[in-house]
């Protein structure tokens, strides 16, 4: 599922890794419109569908993210790993991200795209490896 993929620079993995902490930092916060911002709209719609699909109780707890309270520690994702960094075919960076919260180890190949106007790397794909017990 992960391709080969030529090295990236430290600036590039920095970049990379600076999105993933701060989406779990806000997904943790329950900040969603905050996590979402750093995903392409494409990913968007993977998740959600159109704006004419998105069921409007989804539409309402998102923009309801400021009046939420913090996860539970319980149900709060940390960043264990980013590896495998690399440039890929179509001139976006894969990387595989390992998260973990208190009873799940997570791990998923990430795709993320360039956004020049941001001048930041955005979550474009992401794709399930592994979905595993704590031990």
């Amino acid at each position: 599922v992960v391709p080969d993929s030529d090295p990236v620079t430290p600036q590039i993995e920095a970049g990379v890794t600076a999105t993933v902490r701060e989406s779990i930092a806000c997904r943790n916060a329950n900040q969603m419109l905050r996590a979402y911002a750093l995903f392409t709209e494409p990913m968007i719609v993977s998740l959600f569908g159109g704006p004419a699909t998105i069921d409007p109780e989804i539409r309402a707890l998102i923009q309801q993210g400021d009046d939420l309270d913090s996860l539970p520690k319980r149900q709060r994702v940390a960043l264990l790993q980013v590896s495998e960094v690399g440039h890929r075919p179509d001139g976006r960076i894969g990387a595989i991200v390992t998260t973990g919260t208190v009873d799940r180890i997570f791990q998923d190949y990430l795709v993320f795209a360039y956004d020049s106007a941001s001048g930041r790397w955005l979550i474009d794909e992401a794709v399930l490896l592994a979905n595993e017990p704590a031990r």
